[in-house]
Parts: C-alpha cells; sequence; structure tokens
C-alpha cells in the first residue's frame, strides 16, 4: 500500500497523490489538488498540460501524510512545548522557537 506512479491514462479512477501544477510564462497554479478522482476528462487535460506521469494512491493508501501536511504531527512528537514552540510554513516547513532565553540562539 502507498503510493505509485502510472501513466496518466493509466490513472482513471484513481486519486492523485500530489497537486499536478500547471506552470506557464504568465502564471503557476495547482491544475488538480491531492485526492482528485481521475477522470477521462482530467487525463485530457493533464496530457495537454504536459503531465503523462502521476503520483496515485495503492488501494487503501489514502491515509498516508502528504508531505505539507507531516510538519505539525512531527513537531508536536519532537518539541517540548514547556520550552518551544513552533509554526508551520509553507511546503512542509515548520519554524521552532525557543520561549526561554539562551536555549537557542536567533
Amino acid at each position: 500500500m502507498g503510493v505509485k506512479v502510472v501513466k496518466t491514462e493509466e490513472a482513471i479512477g484513481k486519486r492523485l497523490a500530489y497537486d499536478t501544477t500547471l506552470v506557464t510564462k504568465e502564471r503557476s497554479q495547482v491544475l488538480y489538488e491531492k485526492g482528485t478522482l481521475i477522470t477521462d476528462v482530467h487525463v485530457n487535460n493533464l496530457k495537454d498540460s504536459g503531465v503523462y506521469y502521476v503520483y496515485v494512491y495503492e488501494e487503501g493508501g489514502e491515509d498516508l501524510y502528504y508531505e505539507w501536511e507531516i510538519s505539525d504531527s512531527v513537531c508536536k512528537k519532537v518539541i517540548d512545548e514547556r520550552f518551544f514552540e513552533y509554526r508551520v510554513a509553507k511546503q512542509g516547513a515548520a519554524l521552532i522557537y525557543s520561549k526561554v532565553p539562551g536555549i537557542v540562539n536567533s
């Protein structure tokens, strides 16, 4: 169970495991979000956008964490909230701050 890479046309009926992004000279945007159930229409749009392979969930893999969602859970497990606080940043990063002067220099 987990995630696998398949040809876009083989993804029909499966759920995307990652966002797919459309990048042009004018803009960058999410074409389809993680979890989208792929149909024929999606396949045509993906191929027109140059996406010929996608990551999809294998059966039962939908409970996996997306890389950008995991930082909150990891921080809760690794820091002692008596001494540190954290803020989840963009793209899976987290910023950890000391509540006590002298533990961590900034």
